[in-house]
């Protein structure tokens, strides 16, 4: 059902398919939750909501909300997609649902998230969000500490016996790749890049290997690199990789190598992108992008999906 819902997700790219959802009556299901909002803030209510989703979606086979979307509970007690109520400052709600995502769930789960404005000009618009089905362990809510997991079109809260077979079925690691901000040092025109490699599953990450390409080269130069070696002649792209000789416990990271970069023509924004593999876990895609800036570079933003 991930599929599905990964399917759903992709197939909403402007307002003509959302306006569809509509005129063919869709109701919510096991993949598709929808919510109005009014404000730019996360309020109490909307947080709950979005962790019991983030919670529940993930623990069961992922799913989609559409925040900007009003449903109605018909005769047969489906709840169908009835108007769709933009959010007044789009841009600014997006922002706020990512940085509250990873605070409202233990583990933090995954998601990818786009905008849908009925023109390009608006300041208002839906906000769509993808939330991947866990790989590792059983995704918490934070709110109000209870397991959830998605029946038909309702959040519910998990029983001991689902708990229990969610915890037994933790056997894959779930690891991801981080660029330590903190550590990142300029010096010479060239900044430093520690990579990091951590897990989120009690499951141990063994035979791992990480990838990495550069995606904007227009901007910054890939110059060299401690602890990767350049696999680009069996690549299409500039490509680096290592593999890691130790396993990746959980809440352990480790430092797999350093990445350096060079400026080109006064550029600052750089974009990572990171194919991690290992055994037990479904490969993911880490795209990171970072302010470089010679006084205090930070990352701006951080994607995770599988591939």
């Amino acid at each position: 059902m991930e599929e599905a819902a990964k399917t759903f997700f992709d197939s909403l790219q402007n307002f003509s398919d959302v306006n569809k959802l509509l005129d063919d009556g869709e109701a919510e299901d096991t993949y598709l939750e929808c919510k109005t909002h009014r404000g730019v803030k996360l309020d109490q209510g909307i947080r709950t909501q979005l962790a019991r989703a983030i919670s529940g979606f993930s623990n069961s086979d992922g799913g989609v909300v559409i925040y900007g979307i009003s449903t109605v509970t018909n005769q047969a007690g489906l709840d169908v997609l009835t108007q769709i109520i933009p959010i007044a400052n789009v841009k600014h709600f997006q922002k706020e649902l990512i940085n509250k995502f990873s605070k409202l769930s233990t583990p933090s789960g995954n998601f990818e998230t786009k905008i849908i404005k009925k023109r390009k000009t608006d300041t208002s618009g839906l906000v769509i969000l993808f939330i991947p089905k866990s790989i590792g362990d059983p995704i918490q809510s934070l709110q109000d500490n209870q397991f959830y997991f998605r029946s038909g079109d309702e959040f519910i809260i998990a029983p001991y016996e689902i708990i229990k077979r969610l915890f037994a079925a933790s056997e894959s690691p779930d690891l991801t790749v981080t660029i330590n901000d903190i550590k990142i040092k300029y010096e010479n025109g060239s900044f430093t890049l520690p990579v990091i490699v951590s897990n989120s599953s009690s499951a141990i990450g063994e035979h791992c290997v990480v990838q990495v390409r550069q995606v904007n080269e227009a901007a910054l130069e890939l110059a060299s690199q401690e602890g990767f070696r350049d696999v680009s002649d069996i690549n299409i792209t500039k490509t680096f990789s290592t593999s890691l000789q130790d396993v990746v416990h959980k809440s352990l990271g480790i430092q797999v190598g350093i990445l350096r970069v060079k400026l080109k023509n006064n550029k600052r924004k750089l974009t990572l992108r990171f194919n991690v593999y290992a055994n037990k876990m479904r490969a993911r895609m880490c795209i990171i992008s970072l302010m470089l800036l010679k006084n205090r570079s930070r990352t701006i933003s951080l994607k995770q999906l599988f591939i």
